[in-house]
């Protein structure tokens, strides 16, 4: 089961000094932490393998982030870049407005595309963005079983952003209870990949209910907070 958390920082106009710090942070507690999530700029990423290479940490890259609607030119532009700096693990966002305007298909197509082309030896996790109104538990699990059918390593409920206004719609916070719900529904419809569950998972609390309520080994935090602090 563990490391099973990938500890996050996506600000690109934050210092390098913090990224150097999220690196070491993640060095320090590699019995909990998997990987570093950070943005698919060229010198974080470079920086942040540098800080990692003597560890088990690895350096995992967002994709398409945060709204999924750049096209498939912008999702394997983005992962040649982080391919090039020695990324093998990426959390790609299916297009949202897509969905959202229900062209599923076009959607699904796009992620199928995308899966073809991407390296074999590239783990690909795909954000949903479950907190949208508009996903139903009808297209939650039409969209695991397809992207499983795919081949990606894992599905995610959400990208970390809250009270926001998106292009696929206003995106309101949702509590822990309903992104394990979600999560839920996604591993029973897709057993043979990892879930993620990320955004607003601040404690160790957090995180303990997390891994209660979903009894897999398949499974994967998303934090920026210290959850290995004591509470």
């Amino acid at each position: 089961m563990k490391p099973y958390i990938d500890y996050t920082l996506l600000d690109e106009k934050a210092p390098l000094e913090k990224y150097m710090e999220l690196c070491q942070t993640a060095k320090l507690h590699s019995d909990l932490v998997r990987s570093v999530c950070v943005p698919p700029n060229l010198t974080i990423l470079e920086l942040c393998a540098r800080e990692t290479a003597d560890s088990k940490i690895f350096v995992c890259a967002v994709n398409d982030f945060p709204f999924g609607d750049g096209g498939i030119r912008r999702k394997n532009k983005e992962v040649i870049l982080a391919y090039t700096a020695g990324v093998r693990e990426i959390d790609t966002v299916i297009n949202l407005p897509a969905l959202k305007r229900g062209y599923v298909a076009a959607a699904l197509e796009e992620m199928e595309k995308f899966m073809a082309v991407a390296p074999k030896d590239l783990r690909v996790k795909v954000i949903l963005e479950t907190g949208h109104k508009w996903y139903d538990e009808a297209l939650l699990k039409k969209v695991s079983v397809k992207l499983a059918s795919f081949g990606v390593f894992a599905l995610k409920t959400s990208t970390g952003l809250k009270d926001v206004d998106t292009p696929a719609g206003f995106l309101p916070e949702i509590s822990l209870a309903e992104k394990i719900r979600h999560a839920r529904l996604m591993h029973k419809a897709a057993p043979d990949v990892f879930i993620k569950i990320a955004g607003g998972i601040k404690t160790a609390k957090d995180t303990q209910r997390i891994l209660s309520a979903i009894h897999s080994k398949k499974v994967i935090i998303g934090t920026s907070s210290p959850v290995w602090n004591p509470e």
